[in-house]
């Protein structure tokens, strides 16, 4: 299920209404007076505008280190900032499908001259016969005092020409009580009404009956990246206990093309597919991770040098092969890794749609799992969410069975900004498809500031209507990219301040556990509990009784519970 969005963007954008535009002449409506600077290549008003009568054309770039036109903007330090502008290629490279543009704001600082650049907004599949396309993205200006402030454009090949209109930056409100809004959207979001009537058969005194409610399993997906070989070695059983105590997701990076154990003729994905049959069999949601990688660095290297009907052939191949293992037990397939940063593919086979086709095969072939994108620099160092979202737009507006949207969450060595955050979730929620944060990971020396770090980023995707589920990139110091992100530690997987926190936060936090006495005037009872599916144990004057499993799927839900005098003590 989707639901409608409109946590922050919609007051943001009411608010642009009345902010003064940053940029000077950003319509280039006005002559050319010195407000935008070129540097080794020319500029001109054109008449081909995006809208109004003027755009800014730039030719006749020499030399890659001229980058593209450039303005000094005045910003507040500390405050956060939108960014949008319209491109539009005029010509394409021979031999080349596409060409990448790249936004930057470079500050200098008033205390020591330094100087840094931040990158907004990237785009790296522009070719001349998209036309007009978008640039956007918010950003914080650094809390250091500034000296000066530009934004400048990181341009394609030398040979591009290429048209900017509708140039803005403008100032947005700050996001206050963060914190206590997104615990009131989790309350109306992730919980519903419990109703429990129970029927109490002659001679059962009410006030003899003990109700303990359990909710055992979250419907929202909690997840984490697992090792294929420790999820089915019996020396790492306690390993495998904490992924089934506090997860009900996994992802397996086994199944990627780049980890075949067999040859090119004989692939073998044996102990991949043993781990996904025993996730299966412990009623995990697994997620395929992944099909194809746009990079040839993530390919194996056999397939890298091949003609293009060689490769047509071997990606037909192993489309088939791989699909027809995991048809029924895949809940998720990253069918396209990282499509935004990399296009191997498409420039192998020259057709820009070549992974929409990929897509479509899939679902044709295995109908079941839902079928996603998945890109980093999303809600993490946000360069490129706004292309991915014209990607997912574009996928969908042809029909491509596009069914969720992965979006990687790596803070490393970053403070995590909860109104950013929420204002890119906003953005990618556009596309209308469900949402899940696959790769998080936060990277801080310090436990405690780890924990305080997770639980921001997880309660404000938490609290976000179109967040489906979160994947942890790996929790134990023994498989995670950098230690630093570790919620378990050491060979005895001691589970540290950020672990406790996380965990709590799963386990007690976000989720209900409820012991109730009944008595003559009260047999039935309501309460608000979280999503997913519970149990209700039954005790009579301390003895277990009856067990009644039920979930919850929504708003709310009624549990009927008779209690006959005839049932004895429940053994388990």
């Amino acid at each position: 299920m989707w639901y409608k969005v409109s946590i922050f963007l919609t007051f943001a954008v009411n608010s642009w209404c009345a902010q003064e535009n940053l940029v000077q002449n950003p319509g280039f409506e006005s002559p050319l007076s010195g407000h935008w600077k070129a540097v080794g290549f020319s500029i001109a008003r054109s008449s081909d505008a995006y809208n109004g009568s003027y755009a800014l054309k730039c030719t006749g770039r020499m030399k890659n280190s001229h980058l593209g036109p450039s303005q000094l903007v005045t910003l507040t330090s500390g405050k956060m900032y939108a960014f949008t502008a319209r491109l539009k290629q005029l010509n394409d490279m021979p031999g080349k499908l596409f060409q990448k543009y790249r936004a930057n704001m470079q500050y200098q600082y008033s205390d020591n001259g330094e100087k840094s650049t931040e990158y907004l907004a990237s785009h790296t599949s522009v070719r001349s016969a998209d036309g007009w396309f978008r640039m956007a993205a918010y950003f914080r200006a650094p809390t250091r005092a500034l000296s000066s402030s530009k934004l400048k454009y990181q341009t394609p090949d030398i040979s591009i020409d290429f048209l900017l209109d509708d140039v803005s930056i403008l100032e947005l409100p700050d996001l206050d009580d963060w914190k206590s809004k997104a615990d009131e959207r989790i309350r109306q979001l992730r919980m519903g009404n419990i109703h429990f009537r129970f029927d109490l058969s002659p001679g059962i005194n009410a006030g003899d009956i003990d109700v303990k409610i359990d909710h055992v399993k979250h419907l929202f997906g909690w997840g984490t990246l697992v090792k294929d070989q420790w999820m089915i070695d019996s020396n790492y059983r306690h390993y495998q206990d904490m992924v089934y105590e506090y997860f009900n997701t996994a992802t397996t990076q086994g199944l990627k093309w780049k980890f075949d154990k067999g040859t090119a003729t004989h692939p073998d994905y044996s102990q991949a597919m043993a781990c996904v049959d025993t996730l299966k069999e412990k009623g995990m949601i697994v997620r395929a991770h992944n099909l194809f990688w746009g990079f040839a660095k993530n390919l194996p290297p056999y397939v890298v040098h091949m003609s293009r009907d060689q490769l047509n052939v071997t990606v037909q191949n192993h489309l088939n092969y791989m699909i027809n293992i995991t048809k029924g037990k895949a809940s998720h397939w990253d069918v396209i890794n990282e499509l935004v940063h990399g296009q191997w593919f498409e420039e192998q086979f020259h057709d820009p749609d070549y992974s929409q086709d990929i897509f479509r095969q899939v679902k044709l072939l295995d109908p079941k799992p839902l079928l996603m994108l998945n890109d980093f620099n999303v809600v993490a160092r946000p360069e490129i969410a706004d292309a991915y979202l014209q990607q997912a737009q574009t996928f969908l507006a042809q029909g491509v069975p596009l069914d969720g949207l992965g979006l990687q969450g790596h803070f490393h060595d970053t403070v995590p900004d909860p109104q950013q955050i929420l204002l890119y979730l906003d953005l990618m929620a556009q596309a209308g498809l469900p949402l899940d944060v696959t790769e998080l990971d936060v990277w801080q020396q310090d436990p405690d500031v780890r924990a305080d770090y997770y639980e921001m980023v997880l309660r404000v995707l938490f609290s976000h209507p179109a967040m489906h589920g979160i994947v942890l990139w790996g929790f134990w110091d023994q498989h995670v990219v950098d230690k630093r992100s570790s919620l378990v530690d050491g060979h005895d997987l001691t589970i540290n301040a950020a672990g406790k926190r996380v965990f709590n936060l799963i386990k007690e936090t976000w989720s209900t556990h409820v012991n109730m006495s009944l008595s003559a005037s009260s047999t039935n009872f309501d309460l608000r509990g979280f999503n997913g599916d519970y149990e209700v144990t039954v005790l009579k004057n301390g003895a277990k009784i009856k067990v009644v499993p039920f979930s919850l799927f929504g708003k709310e839900t009624t549990v009927n519970i008779s209690v006959d005098s005839n049932i004895g003590t429940l053994l388990r």
